[in-house]
This record gives structure tokens, C-alpha cells and sequence, in this order.
């Protein structure tokens, strides 16, 4: 079996990356686009501060763009919606698109007669988008590296603008390298579990309608504090380090996205297995 998934895994990597080159690269260019409105930000709030505006680093850059919102929205409605933390939450879904769907419309005799299961054709699937959100997390955190080597420094920690605004507001015992890790690992993991979700229900939903339920999810979970919904777990302001009181911590955001990987696993793949095979030869 280990073999037959790695055949139609190396299959989605060869077709699944010429079909979303354009896509990716368009990503790429919002992500270059938005880190660079982020450094002018930062440099902006540096001066406004009386700082010079190179006291900034990359761990800065890296808290500006994946920061999300505290939980003071939730009481304060009209505080500003968080455009950049959700773009970037959407830009997976766009990422992804139709591929999974249209590649069983397209190659249904194909897939189902080399497969003796059809576990390895989803698994496969599944495993091409969790590649695909590492291939793009990895492209993002060296574009971000390079954009704050040229404009301050690419070092992680605090500098004169972090110890200001950044330190004052994280528990004790939090240091610098632990504050970067989990800005890049909360959004990551986000991202990781949101994928496999929704390459699992692309093949059964239409995408576009996949898509819009995810972005009202996010944007639901900007707006309130239930534990159930994930783009809280995917905010570092709402980690229990910047709130003590109300925010989560990593073991619960690795166990709601271990528990939901898996509940979506099981019911995607039962009603994948139940699917007529005719129902994938059309749309």
C-alpha cells in the first residue's frame, strides 16, 4: 500500500505543481506585497516612538504579519478587522483551488483502475496539500527573512522596538526565540489542518462553496472567543502568553488540530469510500 500512495503521491506533486504555479506565484507576490507594507508600518510606529527606524528584527516583522487580534474584539466590535492575518489565512484555500476535484473529474478511469484501494488515491491527495502548505510557509519565512535583512536586521529577537512593544505584554519565562516559534507554528499549523480539511471535502463539495464557508469561519472567529472554532488557535495575540487569563496553550492548539485532523479524516474519507465511482466522472 506504502507504495501505491507514493505512486499517486508523486503523480499529485508533478501534475498538483504545474497546475498551481500561477497560483502559488500570485501568493508569493500578495505575501512580498504585504511584508513590505508591514516593514513601513514598523519603521512608521519606530519613528512615532522616537526610535531609530532601523531598531527593528525579523522576530518584529514575523509578530506584524501573523499577529491576528486580541480577544478585546470580541467585546469592542468596532475595533479594526485584522485584513492581513486573514489573507493570509485564505491564501491556502485560493492556493489549493479545485485541483483534487478536477483531477478525479478529469482522470477518474485512470485513478480507480491502477488503485487497489481507494484509500491511497485520498491519502495521496490529502498528502500533496500538506505539502503544499510547507512548500509555501517555507517560501513565505525566507521572503520575509530577505525583506527584513535589506530594510533593519534579520536577527531573532528584540531589538530597541521590541523590548518597547513587544516584551512588556508576554508572560515571564517567554523569551524571544519562543515568541518567534510560536508566531510562525500557530498560523502553520492552522494552515496544515485547514488544508487536508479542505482537500478532503473539495472531492465530495464544490470549492467555491468550501472556500466561502472557510473564510466565514475566520472571520467568525475574529469576532468571538468559542474554543470550537480555529482561527483563534491560529493567533498568537490569543495565546496564553499575551493573555494568561483567556488564551490557550500549545498542548490545547495541538490537540484541537490533532482531534479535528482526525474527526474530518474519518467522516471525509467515509463519504469518499461511499461515493459511486460514476459521480467523479462528472460535475
Amino acid at each position: 500500500m506504502a507504495k501505491e500512495i507514493f505512486f499517486f503521491l508523486y503523480r499529485d506533486v508533478l501534475i498538483g505543481l504545474s497546475s498551481l504555479r500561477y497560483r502559488f506565484l500570485f501568493c508569493l507576490m500578495m505575501f512580498t506585497a504585504m511584508a513590505i507594507l508591514s516593514v513601513y508600518q514598523l519603521q512608521t510606529s519606530a519613528e512615532l516612538l522616537g526610535m531609530d527606524r532601523n531598531m527593528l528584527t525579523y522576530t518584529d516583522l514575523l509578530f506584524s504579519l501573523f499577529q491576528g487580534v486580541d480577544y478585546e474584539i470580541v467585546e469592542k466590535k468596532f475595533l479594526p478587522f485584522p485584513f492581513s492575518w486573514f489573507l493570509l489565512q485564505m491564501m491556502i484555500p485560493f492556493l489549493l483551488g479545485a485541483y483534487a476535484r478536477d483531477d478525479f473529474f478529469l482522470h477518474t478511469s485512470f485513478l480507480f483502475v491502477r488503485a487497489k484501494r481507494r484509500l491511497s488515491i485520498w491519502l495521496a491527495k490529502v498528502l500533496f496539500s500538506l505539502l503544499a502548505v510547507i512548500l509555501v510557509f517555507l517560501s513565505f519565512l525566507a521572503v520575509s527573512w530577505l525583506i527584513a535583512a535589506v530594510f533593519f536586521s534579520p536577527d531573532i529577537g528584540f531589538r530597541e522596538y521590541g523590548d518597547a512593544k513587544i516584551k512588556p505584554a508576554i508572560g515571564g519565562g517567554w523569551t524571544a526565540v519562543r515568541l518567534t516559534w510560536l508566531t510562525i507554528a500557530l498560523p502553520f499549523l492552522l494552515n496544515l489542518c485547514g488544508a487536508a480539511v479542505y482537500t478532503m471535502f473539495s472531492l465530495l463539495i464544490r470549492p467555491v462553496y468550501l472556500f466561502l464557508i472557510f473564510a466565514s469561519i475566520y472571520i467568525l472567529s475574529v469576532y468571538t472567543a468559542n474554543p470550537f472554532l480555529p482561527g483563534s488557535y491560529g493567533m498568537i495575540l490569543r495565546h496564553g502568553m499575551f493573555d494568561p487569563a483567556r488564551g490557550f496553550s500549545t498542548a490545547a492548539c495541538v490537540m484541537y488540530f490533532s482531534v479535528t485532523l482526525l474527526a474530518a479524516g474519518v467522516i471525509g474519507y467515509r463519504l469518499f469510500k461511499r461515493a459511486d465511482i460514476l459521480y467523479f466522472g462528472k460535475d
